[in-house]
């Protein structure tokens, strides 16, 4: 995935995060970060941490649930976005496949 589209992914996380944060009153908030991780056959991994991870957390259907593994806090999605939420706050990984332009399936984690 080029620098662009992964700064134009960025930005659009970041513009719902500020859209909204505008609907409360002013205060300091930590910004949105956006990671990404190449792995093999042209799919990234696009870590989001922060008030836009929170956002896509909260847009997410279903409750948040343990994760049969045993991971901290509470998770949604179905491997192609999943979000999680604990004490530290909101991360989302967003599994693409650059090359097709489309979601891909999540690295599996053997557990």
């Amino acid at each position: 995935m080029s620098n662009k589209a992964v700064l134009v992914i960025t930005a659009m996380i970041g513009a719902m995060a500020s859209a909204h944060a505008a609907d409360k009153p002013a205060k300091p908030e930590p910004a949105s970060e956006a990671r990404a991780f190449a792995h093999d056959d042209g799919v990234v991994d696009l870590l989001i941490i922060g008030p836009a991870a929170k956002v896509l957390y909260e847009r997410l259907p279903g409750k948040g649930r343990v994760q049969a593994c045993g991971g901290a806090g509470l998770h949604k999605g179905d491997g192609r976005i999943t979000c999680r939420k604990d004490d530290d706050g909101h991360a989302c990984h967003i599994w693409l496949d650059a090359r097709k332009q489309t979601l891909a399936d999540a690295e599996i984690d053997d557990c």
